[in-house]
């Protein structure tokens, strides 16, 4: 969800860029499909964009790859493993009200809203579309008209067209042929485009205004088409008047009778501009330079980054720990870190942040007295223990197929004898891997995308490690 509102965030942003300066420029002029796919354009540029500024994450130091070099290490092959983070490196911050929650329930709910709106609104049209119908036409271009006996105002969607029985009658030909240029021009799919974006920044204004010039802009171009159809510009103009008085029914459907009466009678009056006036459009260089400059920034990435330090300190710190049958902490890891075995020591003895939530998860090969004590009367409410105790079996004599597979998330799964693949927690494959590392095994490691550092070091275990035979495989996988 974080990343979510950032994105939001900087589309938001982009989007305020690249449209504002559009309103004194372009817009106003008679350029219709021009000033149309604009209008498109700067949406879409505002989705697309803020995503090239998101980084990709290295597999090499996601925690899952990090736990099989651990266990590489395990079985004696030599590894390079990052670097311990001391138990005192953690922040102990006081933890603040969740304003980040609050926030992202609102925003949730604002995008939820205006997306049941929407739909809501598809659904009534199509009802209205089918019932009370007198009678259907089909036209030669595949637009079906539906004539209806009430006084509706006259609206098309996708491939449909609904006109009372009393316009038919009357002013049947112009207003069908102005429907006929909305779904000709198919302007109920940048309708949908538009609605997408207002459900991710349906708090920023400018994407509602964006939309009035849009939908103004599909009037334009269908009263336009109507008048290339012979239709005389003062007659239409008086019908243009005369349904006025009608009210937009459907936000999602194009109407005859949107009412911008003077600016569309006016727009038909004009001459066309000079085709010159279209460079006008290359303002969006500069503005699209200027948000991508100020996206990479160290500012910027500071102010992105305080969503994410709330989502920190809010959270439960999830702590691994394995214990062998000596008893002594071979695995440390604070939230899918790997620590240090000795700062583990520390947490057993309870120095821990007592102002922050922790999730204490102890697998151990044999039972633990004070970890089943504390569990029956806990002294420290801040912390949850899950607890279990797995004995350590004597190693197969037989030699084990065994694969484990990571993908693109960094997602460990394992299985053992061309069975199923199912995923596994860093801390059993530690028990997987010490199950087996005294027993000739083979070890099957496959991985979504190259990963040159794992690479290495099966090559290294193939050649200093005589009782383990270990296969590695890229899948490709995008």
């Amino acid at each position: 969800m974080s990343q979510l509102l950032i994105y939001a965030i900087k589309s938001a942003i982009l989007l305020t860029l690249l449209f504002v300066p559009g309103i004194f420029l372009i817009f106003r002029e008679k350029m219709f499909r021009f000033n149309r796919f604009t209008l498109l354009a700067i949406p879409v540029l505002s989705l697309v964009l803020p995503l090239c500024n998101f980084s990709l994450i290295s597999m090499d130091t996601m925690p899952a790859v990090q736990t099989l070099e651990k266990g590489l290490l395990e079985m004696g092959v030599p590894v390079e493993m990052p670097a311990y983070i001391p138990v005192e490196e953690i922040k102990n911050q006081e933890k603040p009200f969740p304003w980040f929650y609050l926030v992202s329930i609102l925003y949730a709910i604002g995008a939820t809203t205006v997306l049941g709106i929407r739909l809501r609104e598809v659904f009534s049209m199509g009802r209205i579309i089918r019932r009370g119908s007198i009678w259907t036409k089909d036209d030669p271009s595949g637009i079906r008209i539906y004539c209806h006996a009430e006084n509706v105002a006259p609206f098309s969607w996708l491939r449909s067209i609904v006109i009372s029985e009393k316009d038919y009658t009357e002013s049947g030909r112009e207003i069908i042929l102005h429907e006929k240029a909305h779904i000709l021009y198919r302007h109920s799919l940048d309708i949908i485009l538009l609605t997408f974006v207002e459900a991710i920044q349906w708090w920023n204004p400018f994407v509602y205004l964006l939309g009035i010039y849009l939908r103004d802009v599909h009037e334009y171009e269908a009263d336009d088409y109507v008048l290339r159809e012979g239709i005389s510009a003062h007659s239409y103009s008086q019908l243009i008047i005369k349904k006025a008085v009608g009210a937009s029914t459907y936000t999602f459907a194009n109407n005859f009778n949107h009412s911008l009466t003077k600016k569309r009678i006016s727009m038909m009056l004009k001459t066309n501009p000079h085709r010159s006036r279209r460079s006008r459009v290359l303002y969006l260089l500069p503005m699209i330079a200027l948000a991508l400059s100020a996206f990479a920034t160290s500012e910027f990435s500071k102010a992105s980054s305080v969503i994410e330090d709330v989502v920190q300190q809010n959270k439960e710190t999830v702590i691994e720990l394995y214990i062998n049958s000596k008893p002594d902490i071979t695995w440390c890891s604070i939230d899918g870190k790997i620590v240090d075995p000795e700062e583990g020591k520390k947490i057993m003895e309870g120095k821990l942040d007592a102002s922050k939530h922790y999730i204490l998860n102890i697998t151990s090969e044999v039972a633990l007295q004070k970890v089943e004590q504390e569990i029956k009367n806990p002294l420290r409410p801040n912390i949850k223990i899950n607890y279990k105790v797995v004995p350590k079996d004597e190693a197969s004599s037989t030699a084990r197929d065994i694969h484990i597979h990571i993908d693109s998330e960094g997602n460990l799964s394992s299985s053992i004898d061309d069975a199923e693949l199912k995923p596994i927690t860093p801390v059993e494959l530690m028990q997987l891997i010490s199950h087996h590392k005294n027993g000739p095994a083979i070890v099957s490691i496959s991985t979504d995308k190259k990963m040159e550092q794992l690479e290495h070091i099966v090559k290294e275990a193939c050649r200093k490690n005589n009782l383990l035979k270990i296969n590695y495989s890229v899948l490709n996988k995008e």
